[in-house]
């Protein structure tokens, strides 16, 4: 077998994203944010090295790992990525990297995107994961589910994950009512999970967007990374926090029961998660842009997002190429 164990650099737009491939085990995001600058091999290495966690009593019997899409097998005793079985059996997978591709024209020609794909013999399944930081700066990722056995297998769950840093320590997402939707509303981040369900497209209370941020974050200071669900119909995201100090946002499509069961050869891909940092909630970002996967001509400072059902607005004083 192949040894895939690695730290992948993608840089573009003023951000860096460091992807850890393990031998086993689905790849995880050590740091995404500001962009590093060029990483020597062994300076990728010490990176991977410094972003373990210790063993401790009360936990697993491995060095938990918050993948892109976490499991138990790797230790992760938290909200699962992926929940699916066939007929309650293969319940709790385990899978292997077979391969791993990276493109794209990135920072001083490093690459902007990588896919990898992963099987677990024992459910028969196949997982991707691809993972793209445009040339605003912005990340989206997509997970995708094959069924490669015979019979059925339903997929319950398929969630993103990224982490957040130490630093923030508020969760950050949204409230509101009619005339006044999409309010920002933080709360202080505490052990646990911290979830938000849309399950009605019109809800006026309900949060397209979820992250965490700095104390005493306002329009004009503080460090902010936030998700959001690139899907019109049903979403959850969570927040979560454990207590050795992993962080961060799980976000995908709320799945009913029985509504994927996959045939032999048949796929499952999550929505587009995208992925947004900053310095205030007034970032320099090409939020629409990124969410529609479209680039345009145009220059945008100090954007706030606002949106209203079904709209997505941009306020600014400064607009170039329009």
């Amino acid at each position: 077998m192949a040894n895939f164990s690695r730290l992948i650099h993608l840089r573009n737009g003023g951000t860096s994203l460091c992807l850890r491939i393990t031998e086993q085990g689905v790849p995880q995001v050590i740091y995404w944010g500001a962009d590093l600058g060029y990483l020597s091999s062994k300076q990728c290495e010490e990176i991977s090295k410094s972003q373990y966690s210790a063993l401790v009593s009360g936990t697993s019997d491995v060095t938990p790992l918050f993948s892109l899409v976490p499991q138990q097998s790797e230790g992760w005793i938290g909200t699962p990525g992926l929940i699916g079985s066939r007929r309650s059996v293969a319940l709790f997978s385990a899978f292997v990297p077979v391969d791993i591709h990276t493109d794209g024209q990135g920072t001083n020609g490093a690459p902007s995107e990588v896919k990898v794909t992963l099987h677990d013999a024992e459910a028969d399944i196949n997982l991707s994961v691809l993972v793209e930081v445009a040339s605003s700066g912005v990340v989206r990722g997509q997970a995708k589910v094959t069924n490669t056995g015979s019979d059925g297998y339903e997929v319950q769950s398929l969630l993103l994950a990224m982490p957040t840093p130490a630093s923030e320590t508020y969760v950050l997402d949204q409230t509101g009512h009619h005339l006044r939707e999409r309010d920002i509303n933080t709360h202080e981040f505490t052990i646990g999970s911290h979830q938000r369900e849309t399950s009605v497209a019109r809800g006026h209370t309900t949060s397209s967007i979820h992250g965490t941020c700095q104390p005493g974050t306002s329009w004009q200071s503080g460090l902010v990374h936030y998700m959001h669900v690139a899907w019109s119909g049903n979403t959850r995201t969570i927040a979560e926090k454990d207590t050795q100090g992993y962080q961060g946002i799980l976000a995908g499509e709320l799945l009913l029961p029985g509504e994927v069961v996959l045939k032999h050869g048949e796929e499952y891909c999550s929505p587009w998660i995208i992925g947004t940092w900053g310095m205030a909630l007034m970032m320099r970002q090409h939020v629409c842009m990124a969410l529609f996967a479209i680039e345009l001509p145009i220059q945008l400072l100090n954007v706030p997002l606002l949106s209203t059902p079904g709209k997505l607005f941009i306020l600014t004083n400064h607009c170039q190429g329009c």
